[in-house]
């Protein structure tokens, strides 16, 4: 594919993600490009967030980066990478217990709550046209074709997975888990697995949780992950924690559209 950002700096990453043009304060409306965002800023590599329309990179999907002259790919593929090459692994100092956690963490947020949010999203009215005709920059005449093209390929992806073949209530009880159990596993840590500093794995749930709480007040209604959250205290701490921290330096990576 051509580099979107022929003359970089070396060593610079310019990370692709899909522009938030809700009213908050998300990055991204994608839970893997802010997840991809967050990770990077804790990293404390150099980074640009560089906003685009549609999934266009290496596997048709976002978040993408270019890194010398070269674009990777896939969310988990790029924080590996990238822990490689610059000895920035978020994760070296936790025990074989606290890793083993995270990945148990990551697969139910991202292979399962992920799809019940998507589900939210395309099987609620509301949402979904707050999704098209809000959140999404369509001319006249894509508004006329591609919602029903989206809404045929969400409903297609959610039956395949499982998720989209549950009733309501279902889904629903699923989310009241996961929620419940992202709970139960924060306790009282200000991390998801130490007090010390967030790893990877908060970058994998404040993501989520970003762009479901974040990306537009009218959206954030639709979202049965917003509404189980604010049962637990313990975890709106924690949410609210982790968005002051990314806050704060939003002035370095507000998006270059």
């Amino acid at each position: 594919m051509t580099l979107k950002t022929p003359n970089y700096d070396k060593d610079h990453i310019y990370a692709y993600v899909i522009t938030n043009r809700g009213d908050g304060t998300a990055s991204s409306p994608s839970h893997f490009c802010t997840k991809l965002h967050i990770w990077l800023e804790l990293s404390g590599l150099p980074y640009t967030l560089v906003g685009v329309g549609r999934p266009d990179g290496p596997y048709g999907k976002v978040p993408y980066i270019e890194l010398n002259g070269k674009a990777y790919g896939d969310s988990s593929a790029i924080v590996e990478m990238l822990s490689e090459k610059y000895n920035k692994d978020l994760d070296a100092d936790l025990s074989p217990e606290q890793k083993a956690m995270s990945v148990a963490l990551q697969r139910m947020v991202e292979e399962h709550a992920y799809f019940l949010t998507v589900a939210d999203m395309s099987l609620q009215e509301g949402a979904f046209d707050i999704l098209v005709n809000k959140l999404m920059k369509l001319s006249t005449v894509a508004k006329w074709v591609f919602p029903t093209f989206l809404m045929r390929s969400l409903k297609a992806c959610l039956n395949g997975q499982g998720i989209g073949r549950l009733p309501e209530a279902e889904r629903r009880q699923r989310m009241e888990l996961d929620i419940e159990a992202l709970s139960v596993i924060l306790g009282n840590k200000k991390y998801f697995v130490n007090d010390k500093r967030p790893t990877t794995i908060d970058a994998t749930v404040f993501g989520y949780l970003w762009s479901n709480f974040d990306t537009d007040s009218e959206f954030t209604k639709f979202m049965s992950c917003c509404e189980e959250c604010r049962k637990y205290d313990n975890l709106m701490a924690y949410y609210n924690r982790m968005r002051e921290m990314m806050l704060a330096s939003a002035d370095k990576w507000a998006i270059k559209a």
